[in-house]
C-alpha cells in the first residue's frame, strides 16, 4: 500500500522518468526482500537506522559499487521523506545514514602526438564540410569541451 502510494507520488507528482521509477521499484523490492530474509520484517514503517545501515554493509560486502549503493540510498531517502510528509512515520531513519564515498573518474584524454597524427593523416576536404569537420575536432581537443556540451 505505502509502496504503491510512493510510486504514484514519484510518477505523477514528481514526474520522475519511467527508468527512475523502475529503478526505485527495484530498490524498494530488494530492500523489502532483505528485511524479510534477515529480520523477518514486513513493515517498512518500523525500519530503523541500524537496519538500513546493516543493509548498506551487506550491499558493500556483496561488492555492489558505491554508486549503486548511493542510488539505493537515494531511493530510501525519498521513500522515508515521503512517509514523513504523509504523516506515516514520526522519525526519518535515513537522517543519520552516511552514504559511501564514490571515487571520481579521471578524465580520458587524447595525447598530443596522437591528435597530431589524426589531424595530419586524415584527409579533410577543402570545401566547407571538410573545414568544418577539422575545426570541430580541433575545437573539442583544444578546449577540452565534452561532446555533450
Amino acid at each position: 500500500m505505502l509502496r504503491e502510494r510512493f510510486i504514484r507520488h514519484i510518477r505523477f507528482e514528481k514526474r520522475f522518468s519511467e527508468h527512475t521509477v523502475k529503478a526505485y521499484l527495484t530498490d524498494l523490492d530488494q530492500f523489502s526482500m532483505y528485511l524479510d530474509s534477515v529480520y523477518e520484517m514486513h513493515d517498512l514503517k518500523a525500519v530503523t537506522f541500524a537496519i538500513i545501515r546493516s543493509w548498506l554493509v551487506e550491499l558493500m560486502d556483496q561488492g555492489v559499487s558505491s554508486r549503486s549503493v548511493n542510488r539505493k540510498l537515494s531511493t530510501l531517502r525519498s521513500f522515508y521523506k515521503f512517509l514523513l510528509t504523509e504523516g506515516e512515520i514520526s522519525d526519518n531513519p535515513m537522517k543519520k545514514v552516511i552514504p559511501p564515498k564514490s571515487g571520481k573518474k579521471l578524465p580520458v584524454f587524447v595525447e598530443e602526438e596522437k591528435m597530431a597524427l589524426l589531424l595530419d593523416n586524415v584527409y579533410f576536404d577543402e570545401n566547407f564540410a571538410g573545414k568544418r569537420d577539422r575545426l570541430v575536432i580541433e575545437l573539442f581537443y583544444n578546449t577540452g569541451i565534452r561532446l555533450a556540451e
